[in-house]
């Protein structure tokens, strides 16, 4: 399963050109490059057989800096370009540049491209991250007065569906620079809407079955037990909600790499806690 990359303009000729490719898989292998720096893989920008053309590396560098990029003259000048272009004002930075012996650039020349860092950024605002399933036992889908229901002192199981739990991948590229994402579930919580904590597993957890009884979740399996009922009545549920922690980490161009800020999905619904002597699930 993939989806085919957004492409605005030509990456080898605009290096403000921003290209996002999004896939599905394990690990950065879906959506990577081959040896010859081009796209392979589900996710990517170039697909398909052969050796894909790379990016031009020195699109990002204006008249005389392109030049000594494309042949690897004035290494100083360009580390200078990559350091303090667009941080200071054009007329500040040729007066800087000059005094070094570089060449200065004409006000209109285009700015830096992103960084790999600000292009993982850019790739993971694209994810659309599954939510949880919200499986429990006793079933979310039976009802006793109109809501879900679970008992005191039950194992009440939670999981979530297979495909929920699953790596995706996401690539940005610009400029020549590039960075693939790839968000990886890490663990699934269950808030029992009670103010008294969450609980959590590092798997998406597993269904109840008759062979578990009612002995504490084992072999992969998650779950809670309520110590006090709801009520009074059935017109006073708790609102449980099970929760997809998604760590996110990046590698991108001149072998960078990093970690971004984990992001959560949601699933919530009511669910009325009740005392009885036999458990019939």
């Amino acid at each position: 399963m993939s989806a085919s990359p957004a492409l605005a303009c030509d990456i080898n000729i605009s290096p403000d050109c921003v290209g996002v490719g999004v896939g599905v898989g394990v690990g950065v292998g879906v959506g990577g490059r081959d040896a010859d720096g081009g796209r392979t893989g589900q996710g990517g920008v170039r697909t398909g057989r052969g050796a894909p053309t790379p990016p031009d590396r020195c699109a990002k560098y204006p008249a005389g800096y392109y030049e000594d990029c494309k042949t690897w003259k004035g290494q100083g000048c360009l580390d200078l370009f990559d350091r303090y272009h667009g941080v200071m004002p054009v007329v500040a930075f040729n007066m800087f540049v000059m005094a070094s012996g570089c060449p200065g650039v004409a006000a209109g020349a285009a700015p830096p491209p992103p960084t790999p860092a600000q292009l993982a950024e850019r790739a993971a605002a694209t994810f659309l991250l599954p939510h949880p399933s919200g499986h429990r036992s006793p079933s979310e889908d039976k009802d006793i007065g109109g809501y879900p229901f679970t008992y005191i002192n039950l194992w009440t199981f939670y999981w979530t569906d297979p495909g929920t739990w699953r790596s995706l991948t996401a690539t940005a590229e610009a400029g020549g620079n590039y960075a693939t994402v790839t968000a990886t579930p890490v663990s699934l919580t269950f808030d029992p809407g009670n103010g008294l904590g969450s609980v959590w597993c590092v798997g998406p957890g597993r269904p109840w079955v008759e062979s578990d009884g009612d002995s504490a979740p084992s072999g992969q399996a998650c779950g809670y037990q309520y110590s006090k009922v709801t009520g009074p009545g059935y017109e006073h549920p708790v609102a449980s909600t099970q929760t997809i922690t998604w760590r996110l980490t990046w590698m991108g161009s001149n072998k960078s790499n990093g970690t971004l800020t984990s992001k959560r999905t949601a699933t919530n619904g009511p669910l009325n806690v009740l005392q009885v002597q036999t458990v019939n699930r």
